[in-house]
């Protein structure tokens, strides 16, 4: 249907319907499609019984502003003067018997009304719960389900926007859309409701139109624009407080306290300049149209005394006042969800972008089921960048981890001993070369099943704000006590443990901060030796323990090594010299390898490290 550019508040409306985000809230309710049937019957329910109402009110008027009450002209009365047997009817009951059933009759309406409204709002909020839910969902599994090259490339802070915005823009979208369409079907009926009443009230009503129309062509695209700004605004800010309380360590120790001040201070101005520019289109609109149904009226009722009498003026005004306050306030409600969903609409497309974002990679899915126990592990012809502009890379690995053996790298930093890391895990994949385990390439193996394979201890041990015995089970399921207890004993974390004011019930904050790095260092040991997988891989995962600590976890580690395939990347001596073979890694190439006494006597980088 073509609207002429006159009525573009369709085209406006329409437009909004046909939009990239009202199409994706469709399509993402689709399993929640009942509270849409509920939302649309109460709706159109409502607008139905509002017409009634109007029509009974005018009736009732219309009764009481006749001169001889006992002998109405029924045939003056447009809603009934094509009934014959009603007009009949009407004709044969006392004044009084009408009056009385009028007035029960619209306060009956008016109750049904108000049960079918709150059936729409209720309905509203379900929808507005399931989005919260559904979006939250979509987006939390959309960013795990993501290759770790991809995922990883987003800012925490970004990553924390999408998931606290998503709820409040979904509700304010959905509750505006809500509004939108239910105002819309109550001024149609407004429209014909005045309309019969007397032809010429269309002219009240194309006014209003055209005049709402004109403004909202001026100031929405105005509240796009500036709610674009507003949400970059929010993102910076929410990155920027993240980034800044993630470095309150450095910041504090380098007195840099002024400094982030300042610059949040800065980025918060922004935010609030930007709210209040949009603040002051957002509600410029409907207070607008507020003024035109004042200066409208006015006119109209001058029209009417000249081609009416007495009595038809005041019915006719009593009714067109009503219902021109009453077809405002809804031209205003759909002004003022124009408004929100023109200021919103920018922040669900973003949600959006977020699922249609080209070049990007999912993380690899199925594949073959390793069978355990891992007895070998093979870098075989292994060449990797992490990207085509990257400088560094690693070049021609070939070399074997297996099951009974401790094996050692060792390098400068920088040298490539993380990327290997990375690699041998499965959070990126070589550009050439294969990885074999047990013989079968690691493509071509479950990544989840080969993940859950491998204990990692790094030397930034993340830990969660919970309890200790949370942290060390977790993602770990059917775990007894006793064999937390018993990891702890051997991670040589249970002493300390013990010391703690609710022993192993203690919360430990975020990141593990009420706790040293050492003790740290320990649970995340502990961990490792409560998964007991096929590999476990020491990443500076001693580095900040006393040396009586690490020879106690050197001794517990050898007793599990004749059962695993242990590899070790650190700095201290003392941590690798024991190794069954150590490989000297140097700017991307492995340049010797043997174990720790060869090497000294070879008097080459090794003997310089």
């Amino acid at each position: 249907m073509k609207f002429n550019n006159k009525f573009s508040i369709f085209s406006g409306i329409k437009s909004f319907f046909n939009s990239e985000s009202t199409l994706f809230l469709l399509d993402t309710l689709r399993k929640r499609k009942n509270y849409l049937y509920l939302n649309i019957f109460s709706g159109l329910s409502d607008a139905l019984l509002e017409f009634i109402t109007m029509s009974m009110l005018y009736f009732i008027i219309y009764i009481l502003t006749s001169e001889n009450n006992n002998n109405i002209n029924w045939e003056n009365f447009d809603f009934i003067n094509n009934s014959g047997f009603l007009l009949e009817y009407l004709n044969s009951l006392p004044f009084k018997t009408i009056f009385i059933f009028s007035i029960l009759f619209t306060v009956l309406i008016q109750i049904l009304q108000l049960f079918f409204r709150y059936l729409n709002l209720l309905s509203a909020s379900y929808i507005e719960a399931a989005y919260i839910s559904l979006i939250t969902r979509n987006i939390y599994c959309y960013i795990f389900s993501l290759s770790y090259k991809y995922s990883s490339k987003y800012k925490m802070g970004d990553l924390a926007d999408y998931i606290n915005s998503s709820p409040q823009t979904i509700r304010t979208y959905v509750f505006n859309l809500n509004q939108l369409i239910l105002n819309i079907c109550i001024t149609f009926v407004y429209i014909f409701f005045l309309i019969k009443v007397s032809f010429w009230n269309i002219i009240a009503t194309l006014f209003i139109f055209l005049f709402s129309n004109k403004l909202r062509s001026v100031i929405l695209p105005k509240i796009k624009y500036l709610s674009s700004k507003v949400l970059q605004n929010t993102v910076d800010l929410s990155e920027s407080i993240i980034e800044k309380f993630q470095a309150l360590k450095l910041i504090y120790s380098n007195g840099l306290n002024d400094f982030a001040v300042n610059e949040m201070n800065q980025k918060t101005d922004l935010l609030e300049n930007s709210l209040k520019k949009i603040s002051s289109r957002v509600h410029l609109l409907p207070s607008l149209v507020l003024l035109s149904p004042i200066f409208l009226l006015a006119f109209i009722s001058i029209a009417y005394s000249f081609f009416s009498d007495m009595n038809s003026l005041i019915s006719t005004l009593c009714i067109l006042l009503i219902s021109l306050q009453r077809l405002n306030t809804r031209i205003i409600g759909i002004a003022t969800s124009l408004s929100k969903l023109a200021e919103f609409e920018s922040k669900l497309n973003r949600i959006i972008s977020l699922f249609k974002q080209k070049d990007i990679q999912l993380r690899r899915l199925g594949g073959r089921i390793l069978k355990l126990p891992v007895k070998e592990i093979t870098f075989s012809r292994i060449n990797f960048k992490y990207s085509k502009k990257s400088k560094f890379s690693l070049r021609d690995l070939n070399f074997s981890l297996k099951k009974g053996e401790i094996t050692a790298i060792v390098g400068p930093s920088g040298a490539g001993k993380s990327s290997i890391l990375d690699l041998l895990v499965g959070l990126f994949e070589p550009n050439s070369g294969d990885i074999l385990v047990n013989g079968n390439n690691l493509k071509d193996i479950n990544l989840n099943k080969w993940q859950r394979e491998i204990s990692i201890v790094s030397q930034d041990s993340f830990l969660l704000n919970d309890s200790i015995v949370n942290n060390i089970k977790f993602g770990l399921r059917k775990v007894s006590f006793k064999e937390i207890k018993k990891a702890c004993i051997d991670a040589g974390a249970h002493e300390f443990i013990e010391n703690l004011p609710n022993s192993y019930n203690t919360i430990i904050g975020e990141r593990g901060f009420k706790l040293s790095g050492g003790e740290r260092q320990r649970l995340s040991i502990a961990r490792a030796f409560l998964k007991d997988s096929s590999l476990l891989i020491l990443d500076e995962a001693t580095s900040a323990l006393d040396s009586k600590n690490e020879e106690f976890i050197k001794q517990k580690i050898s007793k599990v090594s004749s059962n695993k395939i242990i590899f070790i990347v650190a700095h201290r001596l003392s941590t690798i010299k024991e190794a069954d073979n150590i490989l000297v890694l140097n700017q991307g190439r492995i340049v010797e390898s043997g174990n720790h006494e060869n090497l000294l006597q070879q008097k080459q980088l090794y003997f310089d490290l």
